[in-house]
């Protein structure tokens, strides 16, 4: 028996990466009180999983960002990452295990890339020991799951008022 996992990355690519340093926040402050300041603050995180293939493929989107969409709110890091990988999944795995693996495993294996990915980057710098945060994809994908449900809920409410008929007076 093989110990080599049902899902595995065919290849990857850093579709995008930015990091920006904001100096003015580092006048005066301790390095472990700016590490500190940035642990308090959680990475917005997105994920697409496409459905397997004929040839036992899917795909998978993931972005990572921090201090990109607040920026009114001062914070001594900003970044934001994007990630495409490639996966395939053995023929012979059960519908059971499929269903647990997908939708959450492909982002969490891209997810162990980011971090490298922006450990190199932030090694080079005053932050070299911020490590990317470990995340539970399960909430996340619940979070999405019930944002498109309540997003699905209001576009059905604004048709359904839509329709509803002039009252005389």
């Amino acid at each position: 028996m093989s110990i080599q996992a049902d899902l595995q990355i065919v290849h990857y690519l850093v579709t995008k990466i930015h990091v920006e340093f904001n100096p003015i926040y580092f006048r005066g402050k301790e390095e472990s009180t700016i590490l500190s300041d940035i642990k308090m603050i959680d990475p917005d995180i997105d994920f697409y999983v496409s459905p397997i293939d004929e040839k036992n493929e899917l795909y998978s989107n993931l972005t990572v960002n921090l201090g990109i969409e607040d920026r009114d709110k001062p914070t001594p890091l900003k970044y934001s990452l994007e990630l495409f990988g490639v996966f395939s999944i053995k023929p012979e795995t059960s519908e059971d295990l499929r269903n647990k693996l997908l939708p959450l495993n492909p982002a969490a294996m891209l997810y162990g890339i980011a971090r490298g990915v922006l450990g190199q980057i932030l090694g080079q710098g005053p932050l070299k020991d911020y490590v990317l945060p470990s995340v539970n994809f399960a909430e996340i994908y619940k979070r999405k799951l019930l944002k498109v449900i309540k997003e699905k809920s209001v576009a059905k409410a604004k048709k359904t008022k839509s329709k509803r008929p002039l009252r005389e007076k």
